[in-house]
């Protein structure tokens, strides 16, 4: 018994030995002659630091920490620290082997990995470890360029690695040209994603049933052979993909984003440029139910769905920006039978060569709401085309779209769409400026306002024989027959800086469909914008334009409504938000007294100073009595560019 005593006391002292033994720098190869004699000669805890040089050969290539919390280092940089696997079909080896469960704590940190050949993970191949890989040059290795065959710079299964900081270029592989991974959730922020290829999906990054997060990566120039040319999200992956910028990809399909049954969750990215042979120039979604938010497209080009292509899907398209898209259908957005919701997003100046500058729908009831569908060009629907579809189409503003036909509204076939409460209003066709029914299709139009719409014939309205359109408690210029409807000057707040809000004397207020209401809860106005009557008073912004480089002038209108009979004495306060979140001081805050019954207008410029960074800036006033009475507040954001 006093044996076993002292066997367990000299296993505990072993143990805090262990413990509080100091960590040894290991050098490489001065004390030990390759990667790998230094690795092993580790215990956790220990640092390898490698020395500047090529290495090559047995021990400095397929590296294997061996399950050891350790850090593999260069002593100045990837740049300096090459490991050129010199891998072929008929002699495999790659850079890294992770796959004794490794955890964060193992490190592998400023190498070159190049020439890598493998038949998955060619650079680094992490299986059931999760390290983390930071600061590396990852290039030029190669996996069969076929299916099954994963991660030409990085793959990982089973891992949750956290791959930070890295320049991932010119590798290949079947999928994942750049990074590949499936099941966990791997951590993929800050990185390079350049000039990498799949011969089949994701060119940059390839997800199979995986969570995880892609963030803030500049993902360039990556070729997809069928899917993803930035990124392909596959079945059953629900990553999150934030902040990234996603230029200049090719595929088939999604030249940006590739997701096939999956539900990713996409925001606030930049997409830029990417295009797809077929369908989704910025991002294709195939039988997904993907959330799109907050993202800004812009360039990108696809035979269908310039900006976004939705099949068979369930996506939520909610707050994007999406300008200058092109493609044969849909130049912004495309959803072909599918049932998305599209809230609350900016679509200007996208074109579309046959159908649908701004929305293209064919067989799709989907929801699209609160959107602001602006110079848009295309043969049918300059600001939505409806083809055998029934999408429920409410509050939107579409204005100073292009089209043959049906310039704002365009539908055909079999369609019936529900155009409730939105103002059309200076768009130019030929045969239906603002709204257009074609072959057999109907319409019904309730609440909203065609106005200033132009056409040589129908300026506001035009129905081919054998179809139908429904109107009612509707301003349409010129008039139109329907219980409710008027013929009289909405009264837009700016309509030449394309603000379409109503001014207090607007006809349109507490005119529509009398059992519906707004949500101040009095009848509902005619067209996309409610008067609220909460406010005690009004207050509009409106920019002159929304892209600005440094040095610009920054011009906004103040519309200021007192609706009483008596003078309100106010105060201006106005801020602007920088890109970072921080707050800028503009003005005030500032007196006034606004007479009784008054809509005032006054108009002032801020230049935009040379050294601000490019980016999303926010600019926002409010009203009222201080220290704590609001009477009203706006907002809008802008963007400052390269010059």
């Amino acid at each position: 018994m006093r044996c076993a005593w002292h066997v367990v006391a000299a296993f505990l002292g072993v143990i805090s030995l262990v413990s509080v033994a100091p960590a040894t720098v290991i050098h490489v190869p001065q004390e030990y002659p390759t990667i790998q004699a230094g690795v092993d000669a580790a215990v956790d805890g220990d640092t390898v630091l490698v020395a500047d040089g090529t290495y090559v050969g047995y021990g400095n290539r397929d590296i294997d920490p061996g399950g050891k919390a350790i850090v593999v280092m260069s002593k100045n940089g990837a740049e300096a620290t090459i490991v050129d696997c010199q891998g072929t079909s008929s002699d495999p080896h790659r850079g890294f082997l992770f796959h004794c469960g490794e955890d964060s704590s193992t490190v592998v940190r400023g190498f070159t990995v190049r020439n890598g050949w493998a038949h998955c993970g060619a650079g680094m191949d992490c299986y059931y470890s999760s390290p983390t890989i930071v600061g590396n040059v990852i290039t030029g290795n190669t996996t069969p360029l076929c299916l099954w065959y994963e991660g030409g710079g990085i793959y990982c299964i089973e891992s949750s690695a956290i791959i930070v900081g890295n320049t991932i270029t010119e590798n290949a592989a079947g999928f994942g040209g750049g990074v590949a991974f499936s099941y966990l959730s791997p951590t993929i922020v800050d990185n390079t994603i350049a000039d990498n290829t799949a011969a089949c999906g994701g060119g940059g990054v390839y997800c199979f049933r995986a969570s995880g997060t892609v963030a803030r990566n500049e993902i360039r120039g990556n070729t997809g052979g069928w899917d993803g040319g930035g990124l392909y999200c596959d079945y059953e992956s629900s990553v999150v993909i934030e902040g990234n910028t996603i230029v200049g990809n090719v595929s088939p399909r999604g030249g940006g984003i590739y997701c096939g049954q999956c539900s990713p969750v996409i925001v606030y990215n930049s997409l830029t440029g990417n295009e797809a042979v077929e369908y989704g120039g910025g991002i294709c979604v195939w039988s997904s139910s993907p959330t799109i938010e907050g993202n800004a497209f812009k360039g990108n080009a696809a035979q269908r769905g310039g900006g976004i292509d939705c099949l068979y899907s369930f996506a939520a398209i909610i707050g994007n920006t999406v300008i200058e898209n092109s493609a044969d259908y849909g130049g912004g957005i495309s959803c072909w039978e599918s049932t998305p919701t599209i809230d609350s997003n900016r679509l200007a100046r996208n074109i579309a060569v046959w159908d649908g500058g701004g929305i293209f729908c064919h067989q799709s009831p989907a929801i699209i709401v609160r959107n602001s569908i602006l110079e848009n060009e295309t043969d049918y629907g300059g600001g939505i085309f409806c083809w055998d579809s029934s999408p429920s189409i409410r509050g939107n503003t579409v204005a100073l779209n292009i089209a043959t036909s049906g310039a704002g509204i365009c539908c055909w076939g079999s369609s019936s769409p529900a155009i409730y409460g939105n103002t059309v209003s200076q768009n130019t066709g030929i045969l239906g400026g603002g709204i257009s029914c074609w072959s057999s299709s109907s319409a019904v139009v309730v609440n909203s306002i065609l106005w200033a719409d132009s056409a040589s014939t129908g300026p506001e309205i035009y129905v081919e024989e054998g179809s139908s359109m429904t109107v009612a408690y509707s301003d349409v210029c010129g008039g139109w027959p329907g219980q409710g409807n008027v013929d009289a000057d909405p009264a837009f707040v700016l309509a030449e800086s394309q603000d379409y809000r109503l001014l207090w004397e607007s006809p349109c207020i507490d005119a529509g469909y009398p059992d519906s209401l707004d949500p101040d809860g009095t009848r509902s106005d005619m067209g996309a914008h409610y008067f609220d009557q909460d406010d005690y008073l009004t207050l509009y912004l409106t920019p002159d334009v929304l892209e600005l480089a440094p040095g610009g002038e920054l011009g906004v209108t103040y519309t200021v409504i007192n609706r009483w009979a008596q003078p309100e004495p106010f105060w201006v306060l106005t801020e602007a938000v920088l890109p970072n979140g921080d707050t800028l001081n503009v003005m005030g805050p500032d007196s006034y007294t606004l007479p009784a019954d008054l809509t005032v207008q006054r108009y002032l410029t801020h230049r935009i100073p040379p050294g601000a960074a490019p980016g999303v800036y926010g600019y926002r006033s409010r009203i009222g009595v201080p220290p704590s009475t609001l009477y009203d507040k706006d907002s809008f954001e802008f963007w400052v560019v390269e010059p």
